[in-house]
């Protein structure tokens, strides 16, 4: 019997209507709400204190491999982003990192993402989903940064500190 890919493991959870949270963190065992580390003041979504999910596997994907704990403290201090094309089923994903994130994200280059039930994931603004409870994920994906790309999505590296 063939074993699955990450992404092949991905997709069959997405068909059974399950959400995914990407994180570097691979010992989670219960999802906590906690606030995030939203920088954008304009976005009242990403604001509260809460477990944020996804329904699309390539976000999870690039939140799961990109690992600030793992840069030096002198490159911390530049931000990411990811950008979404169009807010339907078949939009872009493109992450935007800072040029001197690159040879560690290429480097480690892995990351988890973790399949979760949607019951408590009430609020929506697009394809991220939002749960003010704890959340205890059923499956744990490893994911690599070839498995965000052949997800489809797009990593551009910035010289600049803001985008």
């Amino acid at each position: 019997m063939k074993k699955l890919t990450s992404l092949e493991k991905l997709n069959i959870y997405l068909e059974q209507g399950y959400l995914f949270h990407g994180s570097y963190i691979g010992d989670i065992t219960i999802l906590e709400p906690r606030q995030t580390n939203n920088k954008d003041e304009d976005d009242s979504f990403n604001i509260d204190n809460a477990i944020y999910a996804t329904d699309n596997i390539t976000t999870a994907i690039i939140f799961g491999v990109v690992d600030r704990s793992y840069l030096h403290e002198d490159i911390k201090k530049f931000t990411w982003s990811v950008n979404w094309s169009d807010e339907n089923e078949n939009f872009e994903v493109t992450a935007k990192v800072h040029e001197s994130w690159r040879e560690y994200i290429e480097k480690k280059g892995i990351g988890y993402v973790y399949v979760l039930p949607p019951d408590t994931f009430i609020e929506v603004q697009g394809c991220q989903r939002k749960s003010k409870v704890a959340v205890k994920p059923i499956d744990k994906i490893i994911v690599t940064l070839n498995d965000y790309y052949k997800s489809g999505g797009k990593l551009v590296f910035m010289t600049v500190d803001k985008w």
